[in-house]
Protein backbone atom coordinates (compact mmCIF):
# COMPACT_ATOMS: atom_id res chain seq x y z
CA UNK A 1 0.00 0.00 0.00
CA UNK A 2 2.97 2.32 0.52
CA UNK A 3 3.89 1.95 -3.15
CA UNK A 4 0.37 2.98 -4.13
CA UNK A 5 0.57 5.96 -1.77
CA UNK A 6 3.81 7.05 -3.41
CA UNK A 7 2.21 6.62 -6.84
CA UNK A 8 -0.68 8.86 -5.81
CA UNK A 9 1.72 11.49 -4.48
CA UNK A 10 3.59 11.49 -7.81
CA UNK A 11 0.30 11.83 -9.70
CA UNK A 12 -0.69 14.74 -7.47
CA UNK A 13 2.66 16.44 -8.13
CA UNK A 14 2.26 16.13 -11.91
CA UNK A 15 -1.36 17.27 -11.71
CA UNK A 16 -0.29 20.40 -9.84
CA UNK A 17 2.43 21.11 -12.39
CA UNK A 18 0.07 20.61 -15.33
CA UNK A 19 -2.69 22.66 -13.69
CA UNK A 20 -0.30 25.54 -13.05
CA UNK A 21 1.01 25.48 -16.60
CA UNK A 22 -2.43 25.35 -18.20
CA UNK A 23 -3.71 28.06 -15.87
CA UNK A 24 -0.81 30.30 -16.92
CA UNK A 25 -1.54 29.62 -20.61
CA UNK A 26 -5.23 30.44 -20.16
CA UNK A 27 -4.43 33.62 -18.23
CA UNK A 28 -1.93 34.78 -20.87
CA UNK A 29 -4.51 34.15 -23.58
CA UNK A 30 -7.19 36.06 -21.70
CA UNK A 31 -4.75 38.88 -20.90
CA UNK A 32 -3.89 39.19 -24.58
CA UNK A 33 -7.57 39.11 -25.48
CA UNK A 34 -8.67 41.90 -23.17
CA UNK A 35 -5.60 44.11 -22.83
CA UNK A 36 -4.07 43.91 -26.27
CA UNK A 37 -0.84 42.11 -27.08
CA UNK A 38 0.80 42.01 -23.65
CA UNK A 39 2.76 38.93 -24.62
CA UNK A 40 3.62 38.21 -28.23
CA UNK A 41 1.68 35.00 -28.84
CA UNK A 42 0.30 33.74 -32.12
CA UNK A 43 -3.48 33.96 -32.10
CA UNK A 44 -5.90 31.90 -34.14
CA UNK A 45 -7.53 33.75 -37.00
CA UNK A 46 -10.96 32.37 -36.14
CA UNK A 47 -12.62 33.35 -32.87
CA UNK A 48 -14.48 30.05 -32.49
CA UNK A 49 -11.16 28.19 -32.62
CA UNK A 50 -9.89 30.41 -29.84
CA UNK A 51 -13.03 29.66 -27.85
CA UNK A 52 -12.68 25.94 -28.49
CA UNK A 53 -9.07 25.92 -27.37
CA UNK A 54 -9.86 27.80 -24.18
CA UNK A 55 -12.88 25.61 -23.44
CA UNK A 56 -10.90 22.44 -24.09
CA UNK A 57 -8.14 23.51 -21.72
CA UNK A 58 -10.66 24.49 -19.04
CA UNK A 59 -12.43 21.13 -19.34
CA UNK A 60 -9.10 19.30 -18.97
CA UNK A 61 -8.45 21.43 -15.89
CA UNK A 62 -11.84 20.48 -14.42
CA UNK A 63 -11.20 16.77 -14.94
CA UNK A 64 -7.76 17.03 -13.37
CA UNK A 65 -9.13 18.93 -10.38
CA UNK A 66 -11.77 16.23 -9.82
CA UNK A 67 -9.10 13.52 -9.92
CA UNK A 68 -6.87 15.63 -7.67
CA UNK A 69 -9.63 15.88 -5.07
CA UNK A 70 -10.29 12.13 -5.25
CA UNK A 71 -6.61 11.33 -4.72
CA UNK A 72 -6.23 13.81 -1.84
CA UNK A 73 -9.29 12.36 -0.10
CA UNK A 74 -7.93 8.85 -0.59
CA UNK A 75 -4.59 9.81 0.95
CA UNK A 76 -6.35 11.21 4.02
CA UNK A 77 -8.62 8.19 4.59
CA UNK A 78 -7.28 4.63 4.71
CA UNK A 79 -10.64 3.08 3.69
CA UNK A 80 -10.89 5.28 0.61
CA UNK A 81 -7.27 4.49 -0.22
CA UNK A 82 -7.97 0.76 -0.14
CA UNK A 83 -11.12 1.19 -2.21
CA UNK A 84 -9.24 3.24 -4.84
CA UNK A 85 -6.47 0.62 -4.87
CA UNK A 86 -9.01 -2.16 -5.45
CA UNK A 87 -10.72 -0.20 -8.23
CA UNK A 88 -7.43 0.49 -10.04
CA UNK A 89 -6.14 -3.06 -9.69
CA UNK A 90 -9.28 -4.98 -10.70
CA UNK A 91 -8.07 -7.74 -13.04
CA UNK A 92 -11.25 -7.87 -15.10
CA UNK A 93 -11.23 -4.14 -15.84
CA UNK A 94 -7.52 -4.21 -16.61
CA UNK A 95 -8.02 -7.04 -19.12
CA UNK A 96 -10.95 -5.24 -20.77
CA UNK A 97 -8.94 -2.01 -21.05
CA UNK A 98 -6.01 -3.81 -22.64
CA UNK A 99 -8.19 -5.72 -25.11
CA UNK A 100 -9.92 -2.48 -26.13
CA UNK A 101 -6.56 -0.77 -26.54
CA UNK A 102 -7.40 1.93 -24.01
CA UNK A 103 -3.88 2.92 -22.92
CA UNK A 104 -2.59 3.39 -26.46
CA UNK A 105 -5.79 4.96 -27.80
CA UNK A 106 -6.02 7.48 -24.97
CA UNK A 107 -2.41 8.55 -25.35
CA UNK A 108 -2.61 8.92 -29.12
CA UNK A 109 -5.96 10.72 -28.89
CA UNK A 110 -4.52 13.16 -26.34
CA UNK A 111 -1.51 13.80 -28.55
CA UNK A 112 -3.72 14.33 -31.59
CA UNK A 113 -5.96 16.75 -29.64
CA UNK A 114 -2.94 18.74 -28.49
CA UNK A 115 -1.70 18.79 -32.08
CA UNK A 116 -5.14 20.02 -33.16
CA UNK A 117 -4.98 22.86 -30.67
CA UNK A 118 -1.55 23.90 -31.94
CA UNK A 119 -2.63 23.48 -35.58
CA UNK A 120 -5.63 25.74 -34.90
CA UNK A 121 -3.22 28.66 -34.77
CA UNK A 122 -2.08 28.00 -38.33
CA UNK A 123 -4.70 26.18 -40.40
CA UNK A 124 -8.41 25.63 -39.85
CA UNK A 125 -8.68 22.54 -42.08
CA UNK A 126 -5.91 20.71 -40.25
CA UNK A 127 -7.56 21.59 -36.95
CA UNK A 128 -10.89 20.06 -37.97
CA UNK A 129 -9.22 16.99 -39.47
CA UNK A 130 -7.20 16.24 -36.35
CA UNK A 131 -10.25 16.85 -34.18
CA UNK A 132 -12.29 14.38 -36.25
CA UNK A 133 -9.53 11.75 -36.08
CA UNK A 134 -9.28 12.05 -32.28
CA UNK A 135 -13.06 11.84 -31.93
CA UNK A 136 -13.18 8.77 -34.19
CA UNK A 137 -10.45 7.08 -32.13
CA UNK A 138 -12.34 7.74 -28.90
CA UNK A 139 -15.58 6.39 -30.38
CA UNK A 140 -13.88 3.21 -31.62
CA UNK A 141 -12.21 2.72 -28.24
CA UNK A 142 -15.51 3.19 -26.38
CA UNK A 143 -17.26 0.79 -28.78
CA UNK A 144 -14.59 -1.88 -28.24
CA UNK A 145 -14.73 -1.40 -24.49
CA UNK A 146 -18.51 -1.80 -24.55
CA UNK A 147 -18.20 -5.02 -26.58
CA UNK A 148 -15.62 -6.49 -24.19
CA UNK A 149 -17.66 -5.46 -21.15
CA UNK A 150 -20.55 -7.53 -22.53
CA UNK A 151 -18.30 -10.42 -23.53
CA UNK A 152 -16.34 -10.79 -20.27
Amino acid sequence: MTDFTQTLKKRIFWMRAFTGTVFAIIMLGLLNEFMGNVVSLPTPQFTYLKSFQTGFLISIEAIILILYRRYRNALRNQDKLELLYNIEHDERKIMIRHKAGVPVMLITSAIILLAAIVAGYFNETVFYTLLAVALFQCIVCAFLKFIYLRKF
